[in-house]
């Protein structure tokens, strides 16, 4: 009997991972005198609507039981085109970086991350500081290095929105200059609406 159970339990888990072609996260044991096992079956049937937090979540091959409450389908925001900041106003020996304010919508129905993935361009070095809200992009001309710990722009709940500014200061020179920059935002489904997680 010992050598039959050991053999169920290889046929259950081979099967497992032929049909699914990842390897088996979590196994069901068929153990004597039982002979049967119960596997949970996740489905999903109809239109995803990413708008609505009480859509179910869609399914993930990858996710541990199929079901993953942070799906990228969930993704549902809007960025500006295009984003500017100047330099006009003189205080001493520099000018003041400012720009106007500019909105992420989010209108997934689940939280999600922002984060700043990158900012690079042209000629830093009359940049004295340059930051994206609270995060530092240009420090003493040079680009930052950003790490996980310190791109995380915010956190937008479901439905809603959150603004973004640039402030800093720049060295004060006669001839006018306009070095160009990408801004590079990355985006991660982070819970639900009430619930929101980093």
């Amino acid at each position: 009997m010992k050598k039959i159970n050991k053999n169920i339990k290889f046929l259950l888990a081979l099967s497992l991972f032929l049909s699914t072609g990842t390897p088996v996260l979590a196994r069901t044991e068929i153990q004597h005198p039982t002979n049967e096992a119960i596997i949970p079956v996740n489905t999903f049937i109809g239109d995803f609507d990413n708008t609505n937090p009480e859509s179910p979540n869609p399914i993930d091959p990858e996710y541990p039981g199929g079901n993953n409450p942070n799906h990228p389908n969930w993704l549902n925001v809007s960025v500006p085109t295009a984003v500017a900041f100047t330099g006009t106003e003189v205080v001493g020996n520099y000018r003041e970086l400012t720009s106007s304010v500019f909105t992420i919508n989010n209108y997934s129905g689940r939280a999600v991350n922002v984060y700043v993935n990158g900012f690079n361009g042209d000629d830093t070095s009359i940049i004295r500081e340059l930051n994206v809200n609270q995060i530092s992009v240009i420090e003493n001309g040079e680009f930052t290095d950003l790490t996980d710990s310190s791109r995380l722009l915010y956190n937008i709940p479901g439905n809603t929105n959150h603004d973004f500014g640039f402030t800093g200061r720049a060295m004060n020179q006669e001839t006018p200059v306009a070095p160009g920059f990408d801004l590079v935002l990355g985006f991660r489904v982070a819970g639900n609406v009430a619930n929101p997680v980093d």
